[in-house]
């Protein structure tokens, strides 16, 4: 049979608009999808403790004592001593104690060490690791401190640190510069930074390409082996591979939280006892010292002191750009596990 010129036409131009459906369905697959089912975050909790929180900057977690520890950055001393700048924490929301740590130019820059049971703070004012010991219950004593000279890791303007619990491989990073700087430990733990950069065990994680904007707080999940940082301004949690990829992005606004002022990020296990014991959740520590929040619920409620490490205050340090609004520490708990939604039961 011979088609006529107009049947031609009439049958490449419904052949062209079918492909032209096949086409706009197998781009619409992908990146729709990934819209309409973004990386999954939500908020577990947040800390509702029965003593005032400290405005601390650094949170990390003891496998080992079951604990969080808070950094605070405190200059103004108490009577008959320094001020206790780090509080101890259980996943519980109970006191636990305090200690009076090295005072380090940013508390953000603490991790704790669970391969080597240590607590590794960076002073970037001294380029120096500190690194302080931890009994065998994971309890840091601050007595036992050793320094590393870690000039030639690089670091410029350090807003968070992260430990792998299995290598001891460190993570910090280095937001000016928009990497995270991976160093590996020697065979005996030691992070002198003369020997890792001949041994080469410095190297680079790029983030310049991947557009993060400003970066602040940084966390290691064993459970994926991806690092996570923190973008304050909008916010987000980004997810990285150790090779650059950026695999999620996870916008945490949608939360509606009001944050102040979003600082140090950790891993550690879920305390609900329902849960898998293997399921890690993401800690938020959020000082209180930004602009007041947008959240209905801290509108118009007064400042709460500063927290009393015993029957003697100690004032936080507060700079200039972080005075106003001034509000409660928060310690808020996230879960990027998606509900299992339940089905109905077939009668």
């Amino acid at each position: 049979m011979t088609r006529t010129n107009g049947e031609t036409n009439r049958f490449r131009t419904i052949a062209l608009l079918g492909a032209l459906f096949l086409l706009f369905a197998l781009t619409r697959s992908s990146p729709a999808l990934a819209q309409d089912d973004p990386p999954y975050i939500g908020e577990v909790r947040i800390f509702d403790p029965d003593f005032t929180m400290p405005h601390a900057d650094g949170l990390t977690f003891s496998p080992a004592a079951d604990t969080f520890l808070l950094l605070a950055d405190l200059s103004v001393a108490r009577a008959g001593g320094e001020p206790a700048n780090m509080t101890i924490i259980s996943p519980f929301e109970e006191l636990i104690g305090s200690a009076n740590l090295p005072v380090i130019a940013n508390p953000i820059n603490l991790a704790f060490d669970s391969k080597a049971n240590r607590l590794l703070l960076y002073d970037s004012a001294s380029q120096e690791l500190i690194a302080i010991e931890a009994n065998a219950d994971g309890f840091v004593d601050p007595g036992a401190i050793s320094r590393f000279e870690v000039q030639q890791f690089g670091v410029q303007n350090p807003q968070g640190m992260g430990v792998d619990p299995d290598s001891g491989a460190l993570f910090i990073l280095s937001e000016a510069n928009s990497q995270i700087v991976w160093v590996k430990p020697d065979a005996k733990g030691s992070f002198d930074g003369r020997a890792a950069l001949a041994e080469g065990r410095i190297s680079q994680i790029d983030l310049s390409r991947l557009g993060l904007g400003e970066m602040r707080g940084l966390a290691f999940n064993p459970t994926d082996g991806h690092i996570y940082i923190l973008n304050p301004a909008h916010p987000k949690l980004y997810e990285v591979s150790l090779t650059g990829q950026l695999e999620a992005a996870r916008d945490m606004s949608v939360l509606d939280l009001g944050f102040r002022d979003p600082q140090g990020i950790v891993f550690a296990h879920s305390a609900d006892s329902t849960d898998d014991p293997g399921q890690m959740h993401l800690f938020l520590m959020d000082s209180g010292m930004g602009p007041y929040s947008t959240d209905p619920f801290w509108q118009d409620k007064p400042c709460l002191p500063p927290f009393i490490y015993s029957s003697q205050p100690a004032a936080p340090v507060i700079n200039e750009g972080r005075q106003q609004g001034l509000g409660p520490a928060r310690i808020i708990e996230f879960t990027l596990t998606r509900p299992v939604e339940p089905q109905n039961s077939q009668q």
